[in-house]
């Protein structure tokens, strides 16, 4: 993590480097309807332990529009769970 990223890890109360950090969420997409907000840290998928944005994006594609993921993630250093319906994928 460069010292920009530890600022902006900072500035959202996250304490711990395992997940992958929620930057952003597009309204209206199927993290926004599950409630996923921004300063979110995704640690894990149906179960399985969530290193980096790129281990989300894997699950992802591997996936299809309707299939339901079960994401564990924290929140202000509580650790929640929501149920994501996966939508269709823009072009």
């Amino acid at each position: 993590v460069d010292e920009q990223d530890d600022m902006v890890l900072r500035r959202y109360g996250v304490t711990s480097q395992a997940g992958a950090f929620v930057a952003g969420v597009q309204p209206g997409t199927s993290a926004d309807v599950a409630g996923l907000q921004p300063g979110d840290v995704i640690v894990a998928i149906d179960g399985a332990a969530v290193s980096s944005k790129e281990d989300v994006g894997k699950v992802i594609r591997s996936k299809k529009a309707g299939d339901r993921l079960e994401i564990d993630y924290e929140r202000s250093g509580q650790r929640r769970s929501a149920t994501v319906e996966l939508g269709r994928r823009g072009n």
